[in-house]
């Protein structure tokens, strides 16, 4: 009788320790629930947000497309303009993408440079473009600004000329360019002379390797 009177007793002086672990152990199963609930919820979340961000992604490369087909439309544009038609257009600006893809210059500044020489009547063939290229990148300007120089000295203004280490001065009834002491080149007519230019970015000239050292 006392055996079981000690089993008693012991259980009776067991039983608020062990609600306690069953408190314990159900409020741990609560929170498992509500962390799972959570997780799901937050992992829902950051799906949306990757879809939102893909969207988003995919929005931006559209709209960067859009931009970049209406910029060369609008670089066509001006080409037609020069070179007389649609097709010529077409035609130099494959060219220009060409010249581009090997060399430092961006294609919407050889893009204008080509324009600018077009309309003033200076050779935009290759071989020149590549010359006068060298020019530019030897002395760290933009194709742009090199063919703004140009353009400037058809009109008897030099100054800018002197950015890629060029002086013109007008000598017995000619134009007689000259780096330092030497005479690079001479003749009877501003456009003669800025064409002859390109003699320094050719082969053989001061700055003919203008593009592959800046490449």
């Amino acid at each position: 009788m006392s055996d079981i009177n000690l089993i008693i007793s012991a259980t009776d002086s067991a039983s608020p320790v062990l609600k306690r672990i069953n408190r314990q152990v159900d409020q741990f199963n609560r929170n498992g629930a509500k962390a799972q609930k959570s997780g799901r919820a937050l992992s829902g979340a950051l799906k949306g947000i990757g879809l939102a961000a893909a969207a988003i992604g995919i929005g931006k490369l559209a709209s960067g497309l859009v931009g970049t087909i209406t910029k060369f439309e609008s670089l066509k544009a001006g080409l037609k303009t020069v070179t007389g038609s649609a097709m010529n257009a077409s035609i130099a600006f494959k060219q220009i993408q060409d010249f581009t893809a090997t060399t430092p210059f961006q294609l919407d500044e050889v893009t204008n440079a080509f324009t600018i020489l077009k309309r003033n009547g200076i050779d935009t063939s290759t071989e020149s473009l590549e010359a006068f290229g060298n020019i530019a990148a030897a002395n760290g300007k933009s194709f742009e600004q090199l063919a703004e120089a140009v353009a400037d000295g058809l009109t008897g203004e030099f100054e800018r000329l002197k950015e890629f280490g060029i002086k013109v001065r007008k000598e017995n009834d000619k134009f007689v360019a000259s780096m330092g002491d030497t005479t690079v080149a001479a003749s009877g007519s501003a456009k003669e002379l800025m064409e002859s230019l390109k003699s320094l970015g050719e082969e053989g000239g001061r700055y003919a390797t203008g593009i592959a050292d800046q490449a």
